[in-house]
């Protein structure tokens, strides 16, 4: 029985949308501001082209108060987008640097952070999942504290038990579980395949 070949998936990410109320959110800020650019730009053409005595100046002189217009307008367009990007990339930056920072305690052993987002920030889940992680540490340190104090009083039946929780909640035994489901699912896909070639 000959094996079958079995080829790892690459990666890909076919749905690019996929936080709806934020992207959208996103994008309707960025169409915004750059709607109102275009109107500010419509009214000084609105404006420049109903002067009437512009059209009497020599062609050289009507090229550059064209010219001094689109740099005017130019330079405005690019402080409003500058201002907009900065405004709207520090919405995933700041938590980026909160979450950051917060792990970067946790892994130093300092439990006591927690990541506090802004009400418009963006990643509000990823806080969420971290902080969480952080209550998770906060409960084995302390079940590794009684643990300790058991053993000094040594009351191994209550010991035994703290080792038994802590087993229970190690990310190890959680991920052998998450691993045996995957390889659950990739059992059963050559199994189906093999029953719709029949």
């Amino acid at each position: 029985m000959s094996k079958q070949p079995t080829s790892k998936k690459k990666f890909r990410r076919w749905r690019y949308i996929i936080d709806w109320r934020q992207q959208m959110g996103f994008t309707v800020e960025i169409v915004a501001v750059l709607c109102g650019v275009c109107v500010i730009y419509s009214v000084g053409v609105h404006y420049l082209l109903g002067n009437e005595t512009l059209f009497q100046v020599s062609i050289d002189r009507f090229r550059e108060v064209v010219l001094r217009v689109n740099a005017v307008y130019l330079a405005v367009s690019s402080g409003i987008f500058s201002l907009m990007a900065i405004g709207l990339t520090h919405r995933f930056v700041g938590p980026a640097f909160n979450m950051r920072r917060a792990l970067k305690a946790m892994i130093k052993g300092d439990l006591s952070r927690k990541v506090h987002l802004r009400k418009r920030d963006y990643l509000k889940d990823l806080a969420a999942e971290i902080n969480t992680l952080r209550d998770t540490l906060v409960e084995q340190q302390q079940v590794v504290r009684d643990l300790d104090r058991c053993l000094q009083e040594k009351d191994f039946d209550a010991a035994r038990e703290l080792v038994t929780r802590l087993k229970m909640e190690a990310p190890d035994a959680k991920a052998d579980e998450g691993e045996k489901a995957d390889a659950a699912e990739e059992a059963k896909e050559p199994a189906e395949t093999t029953s719709a070639a029949s």
